[in-house]
Order: C-alpha cells, then structure tokens, then sequence
C-alpha cells in the first residue's frame, strides 16, 4: 500500500472532507468551509511531504488540496498550494492540467 495514501493526516482530511459534504447538504454552510479547510490543509501538508519520484500521488493529493480549499471558500490558498506544487518536480501532465483548471475556475468565482 502507498504509505501516504495511509498516511493518517491523509484519512482524516478524507473523513473531514465526507462529513463537510455531509454538512453542505444539511445547509450548515459554516462548518462545511471549516471541515474542507481542515481537510485542504491535511492533503496539502502530505502532498508536499510526498517525494518527486511518486507524481501520481503528489498530483492526486495536491488536487484533492486545491479542490477542498475552493470548496472551503479561500481561493487564495487553493491557488498557492497550487503554484507552489506546480513549481516543483514531481506532478504528472494529467495533475498540472488539473491543476491549472481548479486554479482557473476558482479566479473565475
């Protein structure tokens, strides 16, 4: 098994993530934006960690980041978790492309 995958920051941005979409279809709009943004931190701090000799699961956690602090409201940190995994090695042609459109729509909002 990918060990950051198991990593336990890992499982709890996953948990915080399913439970801030839970909230979202409860309306309880504030706490959705704190449990994605607690979510986005923990992706983003793996992601980071993860060696550029893995891009898949650098792309795949840097993605889920970017996309949970869209998702949090701070569009501001989506695009610097974004720029700053895109300006180091290690992100898949797929991950940049993705990268690049959350990054874009996320201006657009």
């Amino acid at each position: 098994m990918n060990p950051w995958l198991s990593d336990p920051r890992v499982v709890r941005a996953e948990q915080d993530s399913f439970e801030a979409e839970r909230a979202e279809r409860r309306a309880r709009w504030s706490q959705a934006r704190s449990l994605y943004r607690q979510a986005a931190d923990s992706f983003a701090a793996v992601a980071l960690s993860v060696c550029p000799d893995h891009p898949n699961t650098r792309s795949d956690l840097a993605i889920a980041a970017v996309a949970c602090y869209v998702r949090s409201g701070d569009t501001g940190a989506a695009v610097d978790c974004a720029r700053r995994v895109l300006a180091e090695a290690g992100v898949t042609a797929g991950g940049r492309e993705e990268l690049i459109r959350l990054v874009g729509e996320a201006a657009e909002v």
